[in-house]
């Protein structure tokens, strides 16, 4: 008992540590509100300006904190096991880390406590508590919003359509966890409360956990005891990006398995019918993930045929010598091999690349091009040289001949001010019918009347016009 306790307090004070430079912007405010009169005018010009400053440099906010969300800061961190569960803030293949850890972590510490049956009742208090929070402040909407209680009660009964068994069941307990009190009300958004709470609920499961494991090995127990500490390290440092806790996962996900296989040995029905049912939920979840993950479909690509077969075709052909690297080029990125072709002969000129995976294809792509995916450097431009004539010219004078647009930067903004999206019209703005930025190459297709038959339409090369299919990227010349 003593070494658990001394286990405890080294782990407090090391989370402690880690913590306090959150905690410093908040208690250097705090003391200044405490001066006389002069010193608060100080405090509120100082805010004033990082007010300012925020709105001009939002690029770690558009890309950063997508992931961990944009809700108060309290919730922010509360929901976020089931954001990286669900991925329901930052969509994608890449950080996918599947729903094993999400299921299994609650079954097994409900049914660990053998001789402290309260504490499992306990636990599942604690994880149906943070569930109906998460579900309550996650958003529902593509804009990033959640829905209204209203809104889904309309939803669900017909009024805006037909709604599935499965929207049925979980629009309803959303109806009734929106109505709970408390669940929304709490602002949370200060240092001093938000992450003072999130380690106290760290050193509430320290005592949780380490009660269910007392009787395991030393080992056991301190890796344990490690994981714990890390997963709490990863949830205040981390802004949620999965990559940054890949071995959390791997580890966590190794050590459920091995304590579910432990449970075939067991004379407890109770043991023997979790065995089975994580068995089968873990079997599920493969073929799930190999499904997804070796299917072809694309919501951009103009051809989904691909999306029944299990291997991209035109990668099998370049492979198998049947395709050139031009010719691969072309089929993933359409329409872009002469714009390439000229980008590259021009060696000595520079580029202004954002978004797009485009550094593969451009020679010396290490000191030609500037990156600017959150559109800081642009926006920054723009509105210091509102003529978009002369912005275009002083960017040709300084070397810069290339702009490369990725045409879904937009969507990547997850702001509710929408920040990224404003930044990105400008940018358009600045390209529409100027006469210095040349338009030299784009996947997206417009569709425009047919020259003696205006009742028909073709399909051409374009970007600004009627969208027929909206493409991934456009190149232009700066002259």
């Amino acid at each position: 008992m003593r070494s658990g306790k001394l286990n405890i307090i080294v782990l407090l004070l090391v989370s402690l540590f880690f913590s306090t430079s959150s905690w410093e912007h908040s208690a250097s405010l705090h003391a200044q509100k405490a001066n006389d009169g002069v010193k608060t005018e100080q405090v509120k010009k100082q805010k004033q300006n990082k007010n300012k400053q925020a709105i001009e440099n939002t690029a770690i906010r558009e890309e950063i904190q997508r992931y961990i969300g944009y809700e108060p800061l309290f919730y922010r961190y509360l929901t976020l096991p089931y954001d990286l569960t669900v991925n329901s803030n930052v969509q994608g293949p890449f950080i996918e880390i599947g729903y094993l850890l999400l299921i299994f972590l609650p079954i097994l510490l409900f049914i660990g406590f053998r001789k402290r049956k309260y504490l499992s009742v306990l636990t599942m208090l604690i994880v149906l508590c943070i569930g109906f929070i998460s579900l309550s402040n996650n958003p529902l909407r593509s804009d990033g919003k959640t829905g209204t209680a209203e809104e889904i009660a309309t939803f669900i009964n017909g009024k805006s359509g037909t709604s599935t068994l499965l929207e049925s069941i979980i629009g309803n307990i959303y109806i009734v966890i929106k109505k709970l009190p408390g669940i929304n009300s709490l602002t949370a958004n200060e240092d001093y409360f938000s992450y003072i709470a999130i380690i106290g609920l760290f050193t509430f499961l320290f005592f949780l956990i380490h009660e269910r494991i007392k009787e395991k090995s030393l080992t056991s127990r301190i890796a344990t005891l490690y994981l714990q500490f890390y997963a709490f390290l990863f949830l205040i440092m981390t802004a949620g990006i999965v990559w940054y806790g890949y071995l959390f996962f791997a580890i966590a996900t190794i050590f459920l398995f091995k304590e579910i296989y432990e449970y075939r040995k067991s004379s407890s029905m109770v043991r023997k019918y979790v065995y089975y049912l994580c068995g089968a939920s873990s079997i599920m979840w493969v073929m799930m993930a190999f499904t997804f993950r070796v299917t072809n479909h694309n919501k951009s690509s103009v051809n989904h045929k691909n999306a029944s077969l299990m291997y991209e075709t035109s990668m099998v052909s370049y492979q198998a010598g049947q395709n050139s690297k031009d010719d691969l080029k072309e089929i993933f990125f359409r329409n872009s091999a002469v714009a390439f072709d000229e980008i590259n002969n021009d060696i000595n000129s520079n580029i202004i690349k954002i978004g797009t995976p485009f550094n593969f294809f451009i020679e010396k792509s290490d000191s030609r091009v500037v990156e600017d995916n959150q559109l800081n450097k642009m926006s920054r431009l723009i509105k210091e040289m509102p003529d978009k004539m002369a912005l275009a010219q002083a960017l040709r004078d300084s070397g810069f001949k290339y702009l490369i647009v990725d045409l879904n930067t937009h969507t990547l903004d997850r702001t509710p001010e929408q920040t990224l999206v404003r930044k990105f019209e400008n940018v358009l703005k600045f390209i529409f019918q100027n006469p210095h930025v040349e338009f030299m190459a784009t996947d997206r297709l417009l569709k425009t009347p047919l020259l003696g038959d205006p009742s028909k339409v073709q399909v051409d090369y374009g970007v600004f016009g009627d969208i027929h299919y909206a493409g991934t990227y456009a190149i232009y010349r700066l002259k």
